[in-house]
């Protein structure tokens, strides 16, 4: 079975482009709007946990939100960087069992 032969014109090859621009149009401002409520949400972390930080007065639990909040900031700058990883779920206090990362812990 031969398939038609289908002829290029000028016509054709517009309406191509355009259908291929709008469709990268799309995929972009997904991508986009995905990294922007990230750093919204890393902007809110850090604000959040910079208020606990000044407020703590050596208070162990709110220097562990704190701490929290600023695991949660870098969690959402990441994944605003690097579509390829999920969103985390933006959680205000940490969950039982958390322990705060240590510098080795953090790989610097």
């Amino acid at each position: 079975m031969r398939f038609p032969r289908v002829r290029l014109t000028v016509f054709r090859l517009v309406l191509l482009i355009s259908v291929v621009a709008i469709a990268v149009q799309l995929a972009t401002s997904l991508i986009r709007s995905r990294a922007d409520r990230c750093r919204e949400s890393a902007d809110w972390h850090a604000r959040i946990g910079a208020e606990y930080r000044r407020n703590a007065d050596d208070n162990q639990v709110q220097l562990k939100l704190a701490a929290w909040h600023e695991f949660m900031r870098r969690e959402f700058e990441r994944a605003a960087n690097d579509p390829t990883i999920p969103v985390p779920q933006s959680l205000p206090s940490p969950p039982r069992g958390w322990v705060v990362p240590t510098a080795a812990d953090a790989g610097g």
